[in-house]
């Protein structure tokens, strides 16, 4: 079974981002799916992002709740952590990427959440929330990369790419990420979504793919290649 997983650029739960959710919420097969907001990265205010989600997703016919996973110890919490068995789609908010890292890295959410992708479960993150779930991540504080929780293998996330130098992001590519790692400059509003034929670009915005010294420019509906 592949592993469904879906990398956003950021700017969720706003207008402009229906289409690419829709594709999302489709890839469940359920006509009305079980969605649950993780508001972690939103540490300033978890629980206006969490009430934005729900009032998004419950708006494209889904049924939404959240999770308060806000500390580690939360997020190593059975008894909070065992909700996710009944979800169709895990999303994970934007916000702080090295609070969410430090938050859930090595926890039992992480493990179950591995668990359920083999079992069908659809994980979602924006911007942050994506971030992290590359095998390595770009840390805000310092510019370097640090390892992410390897849920989607091989990849760096950079989100907000739209407004981004590509020749300046290759420069960093080329001098901080490992070896053998691609970088993926996702869109605002765009994401890349793992089918059965590859990860493929959704939402308005584009996908460009870093290898060492080049990228590559991928458009909505393209199927990402590396």
């Amino acid at each position: 079974m592949v592993r469904v997983i879906g990398l956003a650029g950021g700017d969720e739960f706003r207008v402009g981002c229906e289409n690419m959710d829709r594709e999302i919420l489709a890839s469940s097969g359920q006509e009305n799916a079980s969605v649950l907001i993780v508001p972690t990265a939103a540490d300033a205010n978890p629980v206006q992002a969490a009430n934005h989600g729900i009032r998004y997703f419950t708006e494209l016919g889904a049924k939404c709740s959240s999770l308060m996973v806000l500390t580690n110890n939360d997020a190593n919490d059975s008894k909070i952590i065992q909700r996710i068995e009944s979800a169709d789609i895990l999303y994970f908010t934007g916000g702080n990427p090295e609070y969410l890292l430090e938050t859930i890295k090595g926890s039992i959410l992480v493990k179950k959440i591995n668990q359920l992708l083999e079992a069908g479960m659809i994980l979602a993150g924006s911007s942050a929330g994506a971030m992290v779930m590359g095998s390595w991540m770009r840390m805000p504080s310092n510019n370097e990369v640090a390892r992410g929780l390897d849920i989607a293998e091989g990849i760096v996330v950079l989100p907000h790419h739209e407004n981004q130098n590509p020749e300046k992001i290759t420069d960093w590519v080329d001098a901080k990420v490992p070896s053998g790692i691609t970088a993926l400059g996702i869109d605002a509003k765009s994401a890349c979504l793992m089918t059965p034929k590859g990860w493929k670009v959704i939402g308005e915005g584009k996908v460009t793919v870093y290898k060492t010294a080049s990228w590559c420019v991928y458009g909505p509906g393209s199927i990402v290649s590396w």
